[in-house]
């Protein structure tokens, strides 16, 4: 089975349509837009982890709070069949105090392996 759906951000075509995007990309545009907290005027801007955390300072109960919230996401698209994780999410050194997130996971739509670092 094949999953698709419009591009986010939205971009359009030179015929004047929606962008679409399917499977691999799909899935991780899905994912991030699950992770964001929609802190903005336009959640489609929060392409991510939002405001919320990613100004926190970069300590261990923030870094929990995100490990949190991935996982709840994760265990939501794992019943939904469209992705889990793949162990767990590792924390790459941090360069100039921003901590980056490899999130390794299983995409259920296209039976391949993926990561994605927020």
């Amino acid at each position: 089975m094949s999953i698709s759906g419009i591009s986010v951000p939205f971009q359009g075509t030179q015929t004047g349509g929606l962008s679409i995007s399917s499977d691999d990309e799909y899935i991780r545009q899905l994912i991030m837009i699950a992770l964001s907290d929609c802190s903005s005027d336009n959640p489609f801007q929060d392409i991510g982890l939002g405001e919320g955390h990613v100004f926190q300072p970069n300590t261990s109960r923030t870094k929990g709070q995100i490990l949190v919230r991935v996982k709840k996401v994760f265990d939501d698209f794992e019943l939904r069949k469209l992705a889990r994780l793949n162990g767990r999410p590792k924390w790459l050194s941090a360069v100039d105090g921003e901590a980056k997130l490899l999130i390794s996971y299983y995409n259920l739509e296209t039976d391949k392996p993926d990561e994605l670092t927020i």
